[in-house]
Formats: C-alpha cells, sequence, structure tokens
C-alpha cells in the first residue's frame, strides 16, 4: 500500500494546521501500521479531557462496588469464613485500583 493510500483521523478545529499526506506530522501522530492508519493528536489537550472523564466514571463504579461488596460483606461472615476471606482479598483489590488510578 503507498502511503496514498493512508487514512489520516485528525481533530477537527485546532490549533494547529495538520499534514495530512504522508506520516510525520507536528503533533507527532500515532502510526498504525496494520491499519494503514495515522492517527493525530490534538494541540488543544482535548484527549486528556476525554480520558480525565472516563477516569472519573472508573473511579465511581470502583467506588459503588466497594461499598456494596463492604456492606454484603459482613454478612458472609456467618454464613462462610472461607468466603469471607476471599471477598476481603477482593475488596482490598478494588481499593488498590482505586489508589493506581488516582496516581496515573
Amino acid at each position: 500500500m503507498t502511503l496514498s493510500n493512508w487514512q489520516h483521523i485528525y481533530p477537527t478545529d485546532d490549533w494547529i494546521e495538520h499534514k495530512l499526506v504522508g506520516l510525520d506530522c507536528i503533533c507527532e501522530p500515532k502510526i498504525d501500521w496494520e491499519n494503514s492508519l495515522v492517527i493525530h493528536n490534538s494541540a488543544d489537550g482535548r484527549e486528556i479531557k476525554e480520558v480525565m472523564s472516563v477516569k472519573k466514571d472508573i473511579l465511581e463504579a470502583l467506588k459503588s462496588e466497594i461499598a456494596w461488596c463492604v456492606k454484603n460483606h459482613k454478612k458472609s461472615r456467618d454464613i462462610d469464613q472461607g468466603l469471607y476471606i476471599q471477598e476481603k482479598g477482593f475488596i482490598n483489590g478494588l481499593r488498590q485500583a482505586v489508589r493506581i488510578i488516582k496516581k496515573v
């Protein structure tokens, strides 16, 4: 496949003009060799906003899951000690995931 057959994915209304011929651009695009795609980065940082939004959604889901597990975890202690220990490990794993995501 020649370079003229490559597809460019680029942000509209960006602060810079993207080079839509060839593989290089001032935005340092990601090159997807397998699919012949040049994926440009924005100069205005919109990708960061998207990532932060997803991060917030993940954190909220994890916190909700932790709250549910903690609430129901107390019940399982009376039913099965082995299950109680497994659940405790799972809850600690969820909490660790929250700490890692907050660092990113």
